[in-house]
């Protein structure tokens, strides 16, 4: 149940969830929220759902740029 003295989304119960904060350069921030839209999600979605694809399906990192 949420407080309605605090605003915002209400906290998450699972304890198993790490917060992470990132910055990206506006290129890329701007592929997100293109992505983000065609699929009719939320920016910090399409970034979860990349980081859970490279995380599962490829073992290798990327090499440098």
């Amino acid at each position: 149940m949420s407080d309605p003295r605090r605003p915002g989304r209400p906290p998450i119960d699972d304890a198993g969830v790490e917060r992470v904060n990132l910055t990206v350069a506006a290129n890329e921030y701007d592929k997100a929220a293109s992505i983000a839209r065609r699929d009719g999600v939320s920016v910090p979605e399409v970034i979860r759902r990349g980081l859970h694809r490279y995380l599962s399906d490829d073992p290798d990192p990327p090499q440098g740029n």
